[in-house]
């Protein structure tokens, strides 16, 4: 078995914020921190994730070109 990295694509953005938030969401949960939540979408605007620094790097990166474009 093989795994191929693709670069980011635009398209991925919703989907990759729906699966974080969904962990994120059960992670405070468990830990009775559910007041603590913020989507992807509004911790990336705020500049604060918890995404690995190399995975955030990248997706911050298509991110600033996603929203230079309008």
């Amino acid at each position: 078995m093989s795994i191929i990295i693709r670069p980011c694509r635009d398209a991925d953005w919703p989907r990759l914020c729906a699966i974080y938030d969904a962990a994120r969401q059960n992670e405070l949960a468990l830990a009775g921190l559910s007041d603590a939540f913020l989507p992807l979408e509004v911790a990336a605007q705020r500049g604060g994730c918890s995404i690995a620094p190399s995975v955030w790097q990248n997706w911050t990166d298509c991110r600033i070109r996603r929203l230079h474009r309008g």
